[in-house]
């Protein structure tokens, strides 16, 4: 081996020391990334969705290309790089995240109570109901 392909197979290795290889099979389920360029309709703002999914692999065309079982309304081909596919897993952390939020935790508020006592804070906040005041108190005693 010459001198120039040692140094190229230690820069290949460099390179590809982060790379994963990304394989799906046919018949997994995978999001795709929705990039602006491809699916203008889709990502109109900053605050739409960047994936959709999930989507059956209905083919391998090779490894860097899938075909994917999308809907006719998306009005683009079904092939897709790998690089917008995402593997598709089931979401049972958020669930936990559900129930971990529903939980009585600290408040970083001030308390009802003590804000009663201190009175006020802003102008906003002295236009509030006697009746409102009343009840708060009423929550407290019980």
């Amino acid at each position: 081996m010459s001198r120039i392909e040692k140094t190229n197979a230690s820069y290949q290795a460099q390179v590809n020391k982060h790379k994963k290889k990304v394989v799906f099979q046919t018949g997994n389920l995978v999001w795709i990334h929705l990039r602006i360029e491809r699916f203008p309709s889709k990502r109109k703002n900053k605050l739409m969705s960047r994936a959709e999914g999930p989507f059956e692999v209905l083919r391998k065309i090779n490894d860097n290309a899938h075909k994917v079982d999308l809907p006719g309304d998306y009005g683009v081909l079904a092939t897709f790089n790998v690089g917008n596919l995402t593997a598709y897993q089931a979401d049972a952390h958020l669930i936990d995240l559900r129930i971990k939020s529903l939980q009585e935790t600290q408040d970083d508020g001030v308390c009802l109570s003590q804000e009663m006592e201190e009175g006020p804070q802003s102008p906003a906040r002295s236009n509030t109901s006697s009746k409102v005041q009343a009840m708060a108190q009423i929550l407290e005693k019980s």
